[in-house]
């Protein structure tokens, strides 16, 4: 039950009025109306919706026939895409046509406030009550604005007489573009993220903008009939960022542009926001919510994993061997990766480890995750070997494979899956402090404390903007690769009792 269908009576507060009271109606109390002034955490504003034909006609404006709309980021994943659901009474798939090679415009953003008292029915009811309170104004957000290929249509069906309802699916221009190219290309003394800017701006033949984090080590790469983005993929799980000790790069889309960063230069990042969260059946203080921490409060949230040791130890977390082979020296060597030992040299988002040094799968458990391949280093060094072969690079793989491997996983340990209020600045890449509520049965002690491990910041990994016909939401992912405290044990018995004792 949301706070606006809540009975505002109160046995704290006796004189708190309740809905029925005369002359307590919306429409006497000084609270605006203004359809460019948000008056709900989830309100939003279209500017447009436009659909282009497959001839480059003028646009139709589907802003008051779509039922909601979806679009979804993630940073595992290199394009935007989404979906448009419309009841339609137009015969647009006849008269319009729809076949596939349409355009979709869209605009939507978060108003702001106007130092509203609050954003709900509940918040201008206390308004007399408390005539001193003070609420932070918050701006309007900037447009989400961005262009899409329509790219199937499915679940078409008649509704009633001249009415159909189907669900439009769209995707990144680039995307397109990306299917139709291959890449043959050779590089020699290149570095990666030079190789990307190349095959972007070569292959994509896109305005928007490319963030890259600079590599380390020049490379003879051979590119081999891959589309520009598996080619950015398999540059991805090789480069190592110039500085760090880590190989995390990812290559991902948002409204700002591509991205191709390491996870470590991501975690850098200062907080964009706090997230907080409120059961919705308990009352807080002050009664009335101010609007600018309803727009922060998470409404749900639901733990995808939490820790799994036979998993971290079989793809490498914990520890993991490298053997590598040389066929020209006929050589083989051995590295070792142990987390213990790795984890202060690498970027965290938080000072503290995911497990205790006494943990069972720690010690030498290198086979869990053993790895063989075939390697020149130092190709470079050795007379014979360079002389025949002047300016050979070696691969680095003894630098990459296995940090990636622990990276990669460290993130997996701590997801969580959130539902608040959309914003249409939040982006996947930004990092977040979310306030996760304690469960201690001490509250004389710990009181409104929030969890003292998975508190703090975390990684947006994953976006849906969920637009429905008259709220906006998000459904967001969020990673955590470290704890914001150091493990210690409290005994639990001790807080039961003295918890038990004042009932």
């Amino acid at each position: 039950m949301s706070i606006d269908e809540r009975d505002p009576q109160n046995p704290t507060n006796p004189n708190l009025p309740s809905y029925g009271e005369e002359n307590q109606s919306l429409d006497n109390q000084e609270y605006t109306n203004d359809p460019e002034s948000i008056r709900g955490a989830d309100d939003f504003t279209i500017e447009y919706i436009k659909l282009y034909p497959w001839n480059g006609s003028e646009p139709l404006d589907l802003t008051n026939v779509r039922i909601d709309i979806n679009i979804f980021e993630d940073i595992f994943n290199n394009f935007i895409s989404g979906n448009i659901s419309l009841m339609d009474t137009w015969d647009l798939t006849t008269l319009f046509p729809l076949i596939g090679e349409e355009r979709l415009e869209i605009s939507f953003y978060r108003p702001g406030t106007k130092k509203q008292p609050a954003s709900s029915l509940f918040g201008a009811l206390l308004k007399p009550i408390y005539p001193d309170q003070q609420y932070q104004e918050i701006a309007d957000t900037e447009s989400y604005k961005i262009s899409f290929r329509v790219v199937k249509l499915t679940n078409r069906k008649t509704v009633r007489d001249k009415a159909q309802y189907y669900v439009l699916h769209f995707t990144s221009p680039e995307l397109i573009t990306n299917k139709k190219k291959k890449v043959r290309l050779a590089y020699k003394k290149k570095l990666y993220s030079d190789i990307v800017d190349i095959v972007y701006k070569g292959y994509f033949a896109s305005s928007k903008p490319l963030e890259i984090e600079p590599t380390m080590f020049e490379q003879d790469f051979a590119i081999s009939n891959w589309t520009p983005s598996q080619t950015i993929n398999i540059i991805c799980s090789r480069a190592i960022p110039a500085g760090r000790a880590g190989s995390s790069y990812v290559f991902y889309e948002t409204i700002k542009g591509f991205h191709f960063v390491s996870l470590e230069k991501l975690f850098e990042q200062e907080p964009k926001e706090v997230l907080l969260f409120q059961w919705s059946d308990v009352y807080v203080s002050p009664l009335n919510k101010a609007i600018d921490e309803e727009v922060r409060n998470v409404h749900d949230y639901d733990f995808v994993d939490y820790y799994d040791v036979l998993s971290n130890l079989q793809h490498g977390m914990y520890a993991s061997k490298l053997l590598t082979y040389d066929p020209v020296r006929q050589r083989y060597f051995e590295y070792d990766f142990d987390y213990m030992k790795e984890f202060d040299k690498q970027k965290h988002l938080e000072a503290n480890k995911l497990c205790t040094d006494g943990l069972d799968a720690l010690g030498e458990p290198y086979m869990a995750r053993f790895n063989v391949m075939g390697t020149n280093k130092d190709h470079d060094k050795i007379p014979w070997i360079a002389g025949k072969e002047p300016g050979i690079m070696p691969t680095q793989i003894e630098k990459y494979i296995l940090q990636r491997q622990s990276q990669f996983q460290q993130i997996q340990n701590v997801r969580l899956a959130l539902t608040l209020p959309g914003n249409s600045e939040r982006k996947v890449g930004d990092i977040i402090e979310f306030a996760l509520p304690n469960a201690m049965g001490w509250p004389q002690k710990y009181g409104d404390e929030p969890e003292k491990y998975l508190s703090g910041k975390y990684l947006i990994t994953a976006i849906r903007h969920r637009l429905q016909k008259d709220a906006y939401f998000h459904d967001i992912e969020i990673v955590k690769d470290s704890f914001k405290s150091e493990i210690e044990y409290i005994d639990p018995v001790p807080l039961y009792i003295d918890a038990m004792s004042k009932i």
